[in-house]
């Protein structure tokens, strides 16, 4: 296809491609196959998972060769404070590398042309996004190394790309630093045990698992404090709803509240009771609440600031 040709159909086409030199890792861009100018400055851009539902990690990438990325994430934008991303995705093209010809960053694409093997991307095979926003997770980077963003919004721009909008998986919520000189001596290694667990969850694992987690943490904070207080040690070893019961006509109605709303959340992760009592399905929003919830737990029991 000749130039003239080609920016005939760059016009006609809402496609978008990159293409990323596995050598020295510049990136470029075009709207055919095969055709392509620099980028620059160069982009950031990283192997991509889509995950829907609790994420299944065996879908990451298992290493950073551009030979095993099936999807990638161009980053636009990043606000550190907000802890959002937005950018556009790219899937990989069926023939990896190919021969694209390219020119250097200019205003004139494709006035200087050279011959480069390329691993090329295509905007408009990624598929179908809106089913991911507000459930689904991108998992950003390898399996080795990754980070967890829930898409939060979607929005197509004028090259028929669209824009996602990703939000920190790990900004779900933040635990306070607990005062372990106010910790019961022995409620300390469990509870610390319990409460890496529990950020484990929220960096990697789906929302159901955050609840189990937080219910954990809530049951043994809530075991321990009351055992120390009454002398009664049997008290650690009772189920969540045991000690809630526990706590009825006492001085403490934030402490009880919390527990008692984790505890529950923490029953709809079963079919069973979603269908006993007609509640809807454990969404993102439930795991925000359930690590808010610690959180304040751990406050109101004296342990955290």
């Amino acid at each position: 296809m000749s130039i003239s040709n080609e920016t005939r159909f760059m016009k006609e086409s809402s496609q978008v491609f990159i293409a990323i030199d596995h050598n020295d890792f510049l990136i470029y861009q075009g709207h055919a196959p095969g055709y392509a100018y620099g980028l620059w400055p160069i982009p950031m851009v990283s192997a991509a998972t889509l995950l829907d539902g609790a994420p299944n990690l065996s879908l990451l990438p298992a290493g950073g060769s551009l030979a095993s990325a099936e999807l990638v994430f161009r980053e636009d934008s990043f606000d550190a404070i907000a802890r959002i991303k937005r950018g556009r995705l790219y899937r990989v093209m069926p023939t990896r590398p190919t021969t694209w010809n390219v020119s250097p960053p200019s205003v004139q694409p494709f006035a200087v042309q050279a011959q480069r093997q390329l691993y090329g991307f295509d905007s408009n095979t990624v598929g179908e996004l809106s089913a991911y926003v507000g459930s689904g997770l991108v998992a950003l980077g390898t399996a080795s190394a990754f980070s967890l963003w829930k898409l939060v919004s979607l929005e197509r721009i004028y090259s028929g790309e669209d824009v996602v909008t990703l939000k920190a998986r790990g900004s779900l919520g933040v635990l306070p630093e607990v005062n372990e000189d106010k910790v019961p001596a022995e409620a300390r290694e469990k509870l610390r045990q319990a409460i890496e667990t529990l950020q484990d969850a929220a960096h990697r694992s789906g929302p159901e698992s955050v609840i189990d987690r937080a219910r954990d943490v809530t049951q043994w904070c809530l075991g321990s404090w009351l055992s120390h207080l009454r002398s009664e040690p049997q008290l650690r070893e009772q189920d969540i709803k045991a000690l809630v019961s526990k706590m009825e006509g006492t001085s403490f109605p934030v402490i009880r509240g919390v527990a008692h709303s984790i505890a529950r959340l923490h029953a709809r992760n079963k079919p069973n009771e979603q269908v006993k009592h007609g509640s809807r399905p454990i969404m993102e929003a439930d795991a925000e609440y359930a690590l808010a919830g610690v959180g304040i737990l751990l406050r109101e029991l004296g342990w955290a600031t």
